[in-house]
């Protein structure tokens, strides 16, 4: 099982077995949603803002994995997660059936999720 993060106006492929990782604009997300085969919607992982919510509830994918990300990127291109006082182990977190895949990986790019 492995994830997949297809490039804009990619077809997602029928048969690739693990995540999709859905990494757009809002104004873009229905065609990606509109690119996949139905039978792999509940693998579409959301890498957005909480403003695709009313996208996902019309297209009944509002239990998909999502991923509220707290990083960027400092001047030597390097991923920074994003800490606080209050939350000094990071502020991105996640959710649904690729959730813990998420926790697991980010740790490789020295990023937290919880």
């Amino acid at each position: 099982v492995g994830a997949r993060l297809p490039k804009g106006g990619e077809p997602i492929p029928v048969d690739f077995v693990g995540a999709i990782h859905v990494c757009v604009p809002a104004d873009e997300l229905q065609n990606v949603i509109d690119a996949c085969p139905p039978d792999r919607y509940d693998d579409l992982v959301f890498w957005q803002s909480p403003t695709i919510e009313p996208v996902l509830k019309r297209c009944a994918m509002i239990e998909n994995t999502q991923v509220c990300s707290y990083f960027h990127i400092d001047a030597n291109a390097n991923l920074v997660d994003v800490t606080t006082d209050i939350n000094p182990e990071g502020l991105t977190s996640t959710m649904g059936k690729w959730g813990f895949a998420v926790i697991q990986r980010l740790p490789r790019a020295q990023l937290r999720c919880k």
